[in-house]
C-alpha cells in the first residue's frame, strides 16, 4: 500500500499516509523553476588566436567567457536560431503556414 517514487534512477517506496521526514501534511507548495547548470566544454584554440583573444578581453575589460558568450550569441543570431523561450515562441508564430491567411 505504498507509493513508488523514482528518484535519480533509484526507486524508493514511501508510505502514502505519512509525509516524508521534515514535511507537513497539506497542500504541496508551488515549486520553483529549476535552473539549469551551465555546460562546460573543452575547446582547442590555437596559441596565436588565444593570445589575440586574451588581449581583446583585456582591452574590453571582459574575461574570456564573456567574449565566448558574445561570439556564440552572434553565431546563433547569424543563423537565425532562437536562444530564449520568448524568441522560440516568436519564431514559431512566424511560420509560413501562419502567413498564408
Amino acid at each position: 500500500m505504498g507509493l513508488v517514487v523514482e528518484v535519480r534512477g533509484m526507486a524508493k517506496r514511501r508510505d502514502v499516509r505519512r509525509p516524508a521526514p521534515g514535511r507537513k501534511l497539506g497542500r504541496p507548495k508551488a515549486s520553483r523553476p529549476r535552473r539549469r547548470k551551465p555546460a562546460r566544454k573543452l575547446v582547442e584554440i590555437e596559441p596565436d588566436i588565444l593570445d589575440a583573444l586574451t588581449w581583446l578581453a583585456r582591452d574590453r575589460m571582459q574575461d574570456f567567457s564573456e567574449l565566448a558568450h558574445e561570439a556564440f550569441r552572434d553565431v546563433l543570431k547569424k543563423h537565425r536560431r532562437p536562444v530564449t523561450l520568448k524568441e522560440q515562441l516568436v519564431a514559431s508564430a512566424r511560420t509560413p503556414a501562419n502567413d498564408e491567411k
